[in-house]
């Protein structure tokens, strides 16, 4: 361990009459509530302002029925993630969202609708919002809503998606 030989170094190089004051504390981790990690739209070195996105100001451009479609996808995202926490598993295809397919569903099907009418679906594409993968299948922007876990994976499935 780096910290140990450091120590160790700074031990061995003590002069007559010199002290080494060490402290060690050990921290919980305080609890949180449930969260989700959006983006700021700030760039930096590793993230340039041309894909950080800010949630914020993206969000504030959806019509109402835009809007309802992405707090759906949200909800989705969000299942997910916490469906692959509680089984302690890894996320392969993180922001992956699977609208279902079942007639009993009353809110798919109304979102499905919404995504049909007035180009709200290609709206949310244009926006980089969403990427449609097939019928009933999209991709959250990872930099939108960032993934907990695997975010380079995420990273790598979008610009997959991206149109060349």
């Amino acid at each position: 361990m780096e910290s140990d030989s450091n120590l160790e170094s700074s031990i061995r190089n003590l002069k007559k009459n010199e002290e080494l004051e060490v402290k060690y504390t050990k921290k919980k981790r305080s609890k949180t509530p449930p969260y989700l990690i959006i983006g700021n739209g700030k760039s930096t070195r590793n993230f340039t302002e041309d894909v950080v996105v800010d949630a914020f100001e993206l969000v504030g451009q959806l019509s109402s029925n835009q809007l309802e479609i992405f707090l759906y996808f949200k909800d989705l995202v969000v299942e997910r993630n916490l469906d692959y926490f509680n089984r302690k598993a890894i996320d392969e295809t993180p922001n992956y969202i699977r609208i279902p397919s079942s007639r009993q569903d009353e809110e798919a099907l109304n979102i499905k609708k919404l995504i049909r009418s007035n180009n709200n679906g290609k709206r949310l594409e244009e926006i980089n919002i969403v990427r449609k993968i097939k019928a009933n299948q999209y991709m959250v922007n990872p930099y939108l809503l960032i993934p907990n876990d695997n975010f380079d994976k995420a990273r790598i499935n979008w610009e997959k998606l991206l149109p060349s």
